[in-house]
């Protein structure tokens, strides 16, 4: 799993019923950022990416009409003390533009990947990182940082690359509490933490303005390469936690303020609806807000398995996990519990999703551990987008290298199976070793430079990712 930022929604206290429709469509109808100078045109003879589209079970390229298969590797880069880092990919003065070509052009060139996946960090003024940290500009956001994300995804498009941007949080700023202020009684008592994000209007609202204005302030400096943008992500890994409020309150009735309807915290099935119903609305708030800036951008949802974080499966977000067998050993997860796939497939507007999976030992299945978030009965596209070898389960690399192809290969039987591949990562292992445990996984590049897990993965040596 990728490092979380820093920052917690617990630093901003964020309800009672208040029906939102209206001030949404207004707040989104007025725009929420002015658009950054258009980018020049692109040099003669550079190809622009044809746009992705996906329809049924399928991603597919817009021009050719034929089937597109995302295959490639998360791209980190980290600051930060060990215990608490932040994504420092694209941070005003640390960005590596230089590095960031070599490693696209390997790739494309070398390899035959076509996708990589990166995380936009949201920070603020108070933290003094990320998008959102002073100078603040247009939109709430940092111009500098902006650039940097552009020139990256500029750089991507002109090797045959699409990018995949994961979008966690809010900027943590003045301008998005303002956004957070403008629902009447927010931020909203009844949510709590990181649960804020997905229940509080006043978070959701934000996070809207968030995404509008990252779409549209990035894509107005990219022109004609905003096709290379494969998909906005909403969140890296959603999850909600039973120790915090609502799901923590154990009895008496929740409204969701996004519909009004209530749901009855002393049981199973009221707080396993209330997770499904409310992810599947914010889902639908945040497809609004990026489609608001390009409409034919594809938008997705990064999710855990209920598997890799001790649980059986939607078991009702129990409010006690201290013991017994169904408590998971990991103390950090055991109030975790990922958002709900099937669900917010069916009932939203997400056009895929993005599960993560990082195989165990001790018998481990794959299908059994995307079984356990309902991933078999999918109704739209899934892909993996982080896949990862735990140093801890292969002590051997060439042993992980044959393995993470055996899982991609099983990965293509699960319901109607995986659409898309990427690694984690692309050499994190050598470039951040003991930040954020980063370390603890193998890279496509590892440290010997003999790139055992590329060639078991690249697409120029397995062109059938599921043969």
């Amino acid at each position: 799993m990728a490092p979380a930022p820093n920052a917690a929604a617990g630093s901003r206290k964020p309800g009672r019923s208040v029906r939102l429709a209206a001030l949404l469509a207004l707040a989104l109808a007025a725009g929420t950022a002015a658009a950054a100078p258009a980018a020049a045109a692109p040099p003669p003879g550079t190809p622009v990416p044809d746009r992705i589209a996906s329809t049924g079970n399928t991603f597919f390229d817009t021009v050719t009409h034929l089937e597109f298969l995302p295959r490639g590797a998360n791209y980190v880069r980290l600051a930060g003390p060990a215990g608490a880092p932040w994504h420092s990919t694209f941070e005003p003065g640390l960005y590596d533009s230089a590095g960031a070509g070599r490693m696209l052009n390997f790739l494309k060139t070398a390899s035959g990947y076509n996708t990589v996946r990166v995380f936009v960090d949201s920070g603020g003024t108070g933290l003094g990182h990320g998008i959102g940290a002073n100078p603040v500009g247009p939109g709430g956001l940092r111009a500098a940082y902006l650039d940097g994300l552009a020139d990256f995804v500029s750089q991507a498009a002109a090797n045959g690359i699409y990018v995949m941007l994961s979008a966690d949080s809010v900027p943590f700023n003045r301008y998005y509490d303002d956004w957070v202020a403008k629902v009447p009684g927010a931020p909203f008592p009844d949510a709590t933490d990181f649960n804020s994000y997905y229940l509080d209007p006043g978070w959701i609202l934000a996070k809207q303005a968030y995404l509008q204005n990252l779409t549209t302030l990035l894509e107005s400096r990219l022109g004609a390469y905003r096709t290379a943008i494969l998909a906005y992500e909403t969140d890296n890994e959603v999850f909600f936690h039973t120790d915090e409020l609502p799901f923590s309150q154990g009895a008496g009735r929740y409204t969701l303020h996004a519909t009004g309807d209530t749901y009855d915290m002393g049981t199973p099935a009221g707080r396993q609806n209330l997770l499904q119903d409310g992810l599947a609305k914010y889902a639908n708030a945040a497809v609004q807000a990026v489609h608001a800036a390009d409409a034919q951008a594809l938008v997705t949802v990064g999710l855990g398995t209920n598997f890799a974080v001790g649980k059986a499966g939607q078991t009702g977000l129990p409010v006690r996990c201290d013991a017994g067998p169904s408590c998971p050993t990991v103390p950090l997860y055991k109030y975790w519990y990922p958002g709900d796939p099937v669900t917010v497939a069916a009932k939203s507007a997400i056009d895929f999703v993005d599960m993560h999976v990082y195989p165990q030992g001790g018998g481990y299945s794959i299908a059994a551990d995307l079984a356990s978030s309902g991933v078999p009965n999918l109704s739209k596209p899934f892909m993996l987008g982080e896949l990862g070898a735990d140093k801890t389960v292969y002590p051997d690399i060439r042993v992980a290298a044959v393995d993470m192809r055996t899982k991609q290969v099983q990965s293509c039987a699960v319901g109607r199976g995986a659409k898309g591949w990427l690694f984690f990562t692309y050499d994190s292992d050598i470039v951040v070793p003991n930040l954020g445990n980063q370390g603890r996984y193998y890279s496509l590049l590892d440290p010997d430079g003999s790139g055992i897990i590329n060639g078991a993965l690249a697409p120029v040596r397995n062109p059938s990712p599921c043969g």
